[in-house]
């Protein structure tokens, strides 16, 4: 599963850049989106057939960076997430965000 990761987020994570060093890999976790969705602070947006659906949800630390839409303006977070779909690979949601 790491490697998997690995291979998903070789070029980035999309709208997500990480700054510094390689981000850690803080936990990879299958399990239904409804069980997601209580464990998570806001509910995902995630539209799928079924709440039983197996998702794989990856937690990250390091340093990620999110462009504001100012020119050369960033607001840099400590963390990050993906949600995964756990039977066909696809990243379904990221996030970035500072642990309260």
């Amino acid at each position: 599963m790491r490697q998997f990761v690995h291979d998903k987020n070789e070029h980035g994570m999309g709208t997500i850049r990480v700054s510094g060093n390689a981000p850690t890999i803080d936990k990879i976790q299958f399990l239904p989106l409804s069980a997601l969705n209580k464990q998570l602070s806001e509910p995902t947006v995630i539209k799928v057939s079924s709440d039983s659906l197996l998702m794989c949800y990856v937690v990250y630390s390091g340093d990620f960076a999110v462009d504001t839409g100012e020119q050369g303006v960033d607001i840099v977070y400590k963390h990050a997430m993906q949600v995964f779909d756990a039977h066909t690979g696809n990243l379904l949601m990221q996030r970035a965000y500072d642990r309260k």
